[in-house]
């Protein structure tokens, strides 16, 4: 716990001080964000704030490594080595919008490279109280699948003031937690230093946006969160914990992104294409403030962090707990699209009376 709170603090110290000098740069070489019809802000603000966060990062997993806090160092050097080439990738495409197979190609690259180097993959698939399933070969591909995905349904996300960043913040303090409990401490300083990093970042981000994260941000924090999962899936000569537990740790991303990705796919939308029907979207479209929304997300991440750390202890329990969340996720999307098309509707028609 100490090595947790230690790290996050250490890390949200550096980059409070730093985020200034970075939003400085990026207005003085013009590095904007310029509003479009898919936008949900309506003033140029600078892009590239994730360059801090990456930076901060990388140095605390180095010094970490050089003082010889790090055990797994081929765990450490995967998540740098991973989050320091998707940050190129990322800020290219800020700079340059870069074709997007060119941008999956890379991913995969690096997603797979990375997981070989750190000897993590997707041990079984499991379904709570149904069983689980032995991958075998296929573990590495469905692990690659995983990060890739997931890596990109960060970035999906990060579309409103605060909402990468809390999710960031409460994702990395709840996997280093989740690590903690069992038994990984580099995982509880990955995750200090991942929602350390994002401290300052948020401070300028949220409720008001001075800057925003960029792919050169939002790309590495969904690998580490990514490759965290896995990670605490795949505990060295321990038994797997089932990998719905530390999914719960992300879930708000995970199902606000993989509901859009289905739902654009049944109704014949290419789920690729750029657009604004992610739940959280749509939320903000109804007339949701980008605050309300983004702190209502972070409290639905608290309270499936807090089903994980309890399933770890009562995997019964925590399965039907699971099985809950899976349902009033569902139940809550389903209702939401009904209500803003609805009220999205009345004022299309002049608001009624």
């Amino acid at each position: 716990m100490l090595t947790l709170l230690l790290c996050t603090v250490l890390a949200a110290a550096a980059s409070l001080a730093l985020m200034p000098r970075i939003i400085v740069r990026l207005y003085r070489r013009r590095v904007m964000d310029i509003p479009n019809q898919r936008s949900s802000h309506r003033h140029p603000v600078p892009r590239g704030g994730g360059l801090g966060v990456l930076a901060v990062l990388l140095a605390g997993l180095g010094l970490a490594t050089l003082l010889g806090a790090v055990q797994d160092r081929s765990l450490a050097a995967a998540l740098a080595g991973g989050a320091l080439l998707l940050g190129l990738l990322g800020f290219l495409d800020d700079l340059y919008s870069l074709p997007a197979l060119l941008r999956l190609v890379a991913q995969l690259l690096v997603a797979g490279g990375c997981l070989r180097l750190a000897g993590v993959t997707l041990v079984r698939m499991d379904l709570p109280l149904l069983g689980s399933w032995e991958t075998g070969a296929a573990g590495f591909w469905l692990a690659a699948l995983w990060v890739v995905g997931f890596t990109n349904m960060f970035n999906f996300m990060d579309g409103i003031n605060g909402m990468a960043g809390w999710q960031a913040i409460l994702g990395g303090l709840g996997l280093g937690l989740l690590g903690r409990v069992t038994g990984r401490p580099d995982l509880a300083l990955v995750g200090g230093l991942t929602a350390g990093a994002t401290v300052g970042f948020l401070r300028w981000n949220f409720p008001r946006a001075r800057v925003f994260l960029g792919d050169v941000g939002s790309l590495p924090l969904g690998f580490v969160l990514a490759m965290s999962v896995l990670a605490v899936h795949d505990l060295p000569g321990a038994a797997t914990i089932p990998v719905w537990v530390p999914v719960l740790m992300v879930w708000p991303v995970f199902f606000d992104a993989g509901y859009t990705l289905v739902n654009r796919a049944v109704h014949r939308r290419n789920p690729f294409h750029a657009h604004r029907s992610h739940l959280y979207q749509r939320l903000v479209v109804a007339g949701a403030s980008h605050e309300a929304v983004s702190l209502a997300y972070a409290a639905w991440l608290a309270v499936t962090a807090a089903i994980a750390l309890w399933s770890r202890d009562h995997p019964v329990s925590g399965g039907r707990l699971f099985w809950v969340v899976v349902v009033v996720s569902l139940a809550w999307a389903v209702r939401t699209a009904v209500r803003v098309r609805a009220s999205m509707t009345t004022a299309g028609n002049g608001g009624g009376h």
